[in-house]
């Protein structure tokens, strides 16, 4: 089921499921394409704790638009390993929390995705693909007998 991702702090709304692009346990963080209510500071930080994974990589930090509450961000420039997330929404999975859809009236479990979800994702992206293509055989034969069915 999909995923709705809201500030802890607030609970406003920052994002769904259906844009991940990427998750990170070293960062724990995931990353988003698009968000909603958040604000991109102006400003340029650089990650400088020791050990970090991201050490030395600049980035806008992300705040919620409801409260200020700080959330993630966006990186300017990364260290190798982390290029994939550059210019993305990477949110901090302590400052979101989320909420499944259709769990009305159950308390939602704390925020973990699980490692293979880019793999489900893919599966049923060529599920999607196959129905296309289908279609698509279908809609040419129709055409090639002049349109009629």
């Amino acid at each position: 089921m999909p995923l709705v991702f809201q500030c802890r702090a607030c609970r406003v709304v920052v994002g769904d499921s259906l844009s991940i692009e990427a998750t990170n346990d070293a960062l724990g963080a995931l990353t988003l394409t698009r968000v909603a209510a958040l604000a991109k500071s102006d400003e340029i930080a650089t990650s400088t704790a020791a050990g970090a994974v991201d050490r030395g990589s600049t980035f806008h930090p992300l705040t919620c638009a409801g409260c200020a509450a700080p959330v993630g961000k966006v990186y300017v420039t990364t260290v190798p390993a982390l290029d994939a997330l550059r210019g993305r929404y990477t949110l901090d999975t302590e400052a979101i929390s989320s909420y499944e859809l259709g769990m009305a009236g159950a308390e939602a479990p704390p925020l973990s995705l699980p490692v293979p979800v880019e793999q489900e994702l893919r599966t049923e992206l060529r599920k999607v693909q196959g129905v296309i293509l289908s279609l698509h055989e279908r809609l040419s034969a129709v055409e090639a007998r002049g349109g009629r069915l």
